[in-house]
């Protein structure tokens, strides 16, 4: 999908069940999420529900430079996947997060990076 759709603008990914991996591999989404960022450059917003690791948020990161809205829930590892997307996504305005474990400790630590930043929700972090 993601070479076929190099124009895409916003994407969201919703896997129905907590933490469920890929049917076929068993594994996390990680591969196929990656590829959407790395192939759709000018994709703004992204939504993410799913069994997804820190690699996932790394490719955000590196690739997803003009992200500007990122949802998530029930994805990552650690606080290090929220500081590869702080890190990586300058552009961000609006973040959403809900069910992951992230800290807020990690929040805090790249907010400063965020001039642009108007919305920031947390739940069951």
């Amino acid at each position: 999908m993601s070479k076929n759709c190099p124009d895409l603008v916003v994407f969201q990914l919703c896997i129905i069940g907590r933490y469920r991996p890929d049917r076929v591999t068993g594994e996390p989404m990680n591969e196929g999420f990656g590829a959407i960022v790395k192939n759709c450059k000018k994709l703004t917003r992204l939504a993410v529900y799913g069994l997804l690791t820190n690699k996932a948020f790394s490719y955000v990161g590196q690739y997803g430079k003009l992200v500007r809205t990122l949802s998530m829930a029930c994805a990552g590892d650690c606080d290090m996947g929220l500081k590869y997307l702080l890190e990586g996504c300058t552009n961000f305005q609006k973040l959403e997060i809900k069910d992951s474990p992230f800290a807020d400790s990690a929040l805090w630590s790249g907010l400063h990076h965020f001039y642009n930043m108007r919305f920031e929700w947390m739940s069951s972090c």
